[in-house]
């Protein structure tokens, strides 16, 4: 999926990525009335593509995953998880909304760079 590019390159990739992730992974959930948990990690092992390659990819895919869930998804909550990598978020937060059976959208993210956390 991911090639030397430029950062219009990048872009187009990112948001094929989303686009894709979006028909099979969240639309279904939405269906279904599942939590829809948005991270790069997920977009990720989605396409099966090696982390250090396309880590700018899918983060900047991520979050045009949660921009079209804010708008499109039909969810009241909308959550934000940011910490260190292996911090629990996602073990603690998703799981309890999981159990719960909340309807919500979570953004769950490290927010290690700028762009993602502004």
């Amino acid at each position: 999926m991911y090639e030397e590019k430029s950062e219009y390159g990048k872009q187009e990739c990112s948001e094929t990525a989303a686009s894709l992730y979006w028909e099979e992974i969240i639309k279904p959930k939405i269906k279904e009335q599942k939590i829809v948990v948005i991270n790069s990690d997920n977009v990720k092992r989605f396409f099966g593509e090696d982390y250090d390659e396309t880590r700018r990819v899918c983060s900047r895919a991520a979050f045009l995953l949660f921009e079209q869930a804010v708008k499109e998804v039909p969810y009241e909550l909308v959550l934000f998880t940011a910490g260190g990598a292996g911090s629990g978020k996602s073990e603690f937060v998703v799981n309890e909304l999981l159990r719960e059976n909340v309807h919500a959208i979570v953004y769950d993210s490290t927010f290690c760079a700028y762009e993602g956390a502004k």
